[in-house]
């Protein structure tokens, strides 16, 4: 499904500036498991409009700080919220792709 993180593009994309890149990072990590929590208790609600658009929050800075499968996902998600199908397969992916994306980005911090 492809790399999780492409940091060294990321990097590139910000000229090289670590420290602005951290920064970004941090405040990814400050929102991103609240934002999935937030999808699975819309999705359990069968609440697909919101569901669109947190999906779509969290599409904008995957897309932009290259968090390729997280994107995929995302952009998936709110196509199928938009359409009226979604599968719970779906939701658990975007779980398990949003713990692994942290810990990646943990690891960067550190």
């Amino acid at each position: 499904m492809g790399v999780v993180w492409l940091k060294s593009q990321c990097l590139d994309d910000f000229e090289g500036d670590v420290d602005f890149v951290e920064r970004l990072v941090h405040s990814v990590l400050s929102y991103l498991q609240e934002t999935v929590s937030k999808i699975e208790q819309k999705y359990q609600q069968s609440d697909l409009a919101e569901v669109r658009k947190l999906a779509h929050f969290l599409k904008g800075p995957s897309q932009q700080l290259h968090f390729q499968r997280l994107f995929k996902i995302t952009q998936q998600l709110e196509r199928s919220a938009q359409s009226g199908q979604v599968e719970q397969s779906l939701i658990l992916q975007l779980k398990k792709e949003s713990e692994q994306l942290a810990a990646v980005l943990r690891d960067f911090l550190d």
